[in-house]
């Protein structure tokens, strides 16, 4: 090859590595714009500390958090250490230690001091690089201002205390009312009932020894007085009894619907020989729960349904059951009575409240009361649907087994 050849060739070559090197210088230069850009966009400070060399990079966004230009703080490895708050430094470098030994990312927070001179919480996170001998020359990693959502959390924390001391408070009102009630309910046993027995007792001796000596008006005041004396009797009875409801203990086992109910179906028909009526019961599951007190819940809706359909010809109940998604029961007491209007339903399972006169038919109005208690310690719901003279249906829900 010619002394001419091997300049042009050397020219060649030389032009060739010289566009290389240009494309590579481009290409570095993109990289870094973008690394750049990425580092500006990003909500986290980023930092970057070459433990060979002890130098530390820190990005804008890392003093931007901070506050503090770049002479502002030293390049030494105890520089952030420096601005932990106190009571956070000892648990900070735990961290940082057991992840230099353990070749392990650390990740934890703490409160760091700025320059407008106050503690805010910071989350910070990093990672070792090492060589190939797997000792560390760098760590790499990143801090993020948490400050909101520790001041939310505190408020929420602060939320949940003030709760404990409410329900604390509630609870112990509630203690109190309920030792107050049982009080009033042992009142009610002995000091109420004592002296309505003896207005019993002798309104009766009156009216079987004097009655004939007695105007037709004397007759009839001692009926009332009677009659009076038993209502009032079987009101103290059932408050005593929806007392009772919610301090007995509940057994709990596996009952069979179907035999309970067909227990208290013949139970009603013992006590309306009279009444005919058309019984609808479909197939009922087992359910777990206090058997005394579902029983009490059926022969209340039961007798209810009687009662109200004590004027309809043709009387006709149907009692069923539907399974729900949501792992429960809903049980059902339909009748074809006289319903009611349902802007009155939120009195149905409140103590004493009725939706029927007493002349039309009787009742305390405590029954739905009980049923409403009793559902709800076994967990479950009561409600009612109804349309007047065109019958009710009373639904309950239990959980499934």
């Amino acid at each position: 090859m010619t002394a001419v050849s091997l300049v042009l060739l050397s020219v060649y070559l030389s032009r060739r590595m010289l566009k290389r090197g240009e494309a590579f210088e481009e290409a570095l230069r993109i990289s870094e714009e973008r690394f750049r850009l990425a580092m500006t966009g990003s909500n986290d400070g980023l930092w970057d500390w070459d433990l060979l060399t002890n130098e530390i990079y820190r990005s804008p966004r890392f003093k931007q958090l901070l506050g503090y230009a770049d002479e502002e703080i030293s390049n030494a490895s105890s520089a952030l250490t420096h601005l932990m708050h106190p009571e956070d430094r000892d648990l900070a470098l735990s961290a940082i230690d057991a992840h230099l030994t353990r070749d392990t990312p650390y990740d934890f927070e703490c409160r760091l001091a700025t320059k407008a001179g106050e503690y805010r919480w910071f989350r910070l996170r990093g990672e070792a690089i090492r060589d190939n001998e797997g000792k560390p020359v760098r760590v790499a990693g990143a801090i993020n201002d948490i400050t909101e959502r520790k001041q939310a959390e505190e408020h929420i924390r602060q939320l949940n205390a003030d709760l404990e001391v409410r329900v604390a408070a509630r609870t112990a009102a509630l203690e109190s009312a309920m030792n107050e009630l049982e009080a009033f309910s042992y009142s009610i046993s002995h000091d109420l009932r004592a002296p309505l027995r003896h207005i019993t007792l002798y309104s009766t001796m009156l009216q079987d020894n004097c009655a004939a000596l007695l105007p037709d008006t004397g007759r009839q005041q001692l009926h009332s007085i009677a009659r009076s004396t038993k209502r009032m009797n079987d009101l103290i009875r059932d408050l005593l009894e929806f007392s009772r409801i919610g301090k007995t203990e509940l057994r709990q086992r596996q009952i069979s619907m179907d035999t309970l109910v067909s227990e208290v179906i013949q139970e009603v028909r013992d006590s309306t020989p009279e009444r005919k009526i058309e019984w609808h019961v479909e197939s009922l599951p087992e359910v777990r729960a206090d058997h005394a007190t579902i029983r009490q819940v059926w022969a209340n809706l039961l007798f209810n349904a009687v009662k109200y359909t004590s004027r309809r010809e043709q009387t006709v109940i149907t009692i069923g059951c539907r399974e729900h998604v949501s792992k429960e029961w809903e049980f059902f007491v339909e009748d074809n009575g006289a319903g009611f209007d349902m802007q009155y339903a939120n009195k149905l399972f409140q103590v004493f409240q009725r939706l029927h006169r007493m002349e039309e038919y009787e009742g305390t109005g405590i029954g739905l009361a009980n049923v409403r208690r009793i559902i709800t310690r076994h967990g479950g719901r009561t409600w009612a649907q109804a349309k007047v003279n065109e019958g009710a249906t009373f639904y309950f829900t239990l959980p499934r087994l």
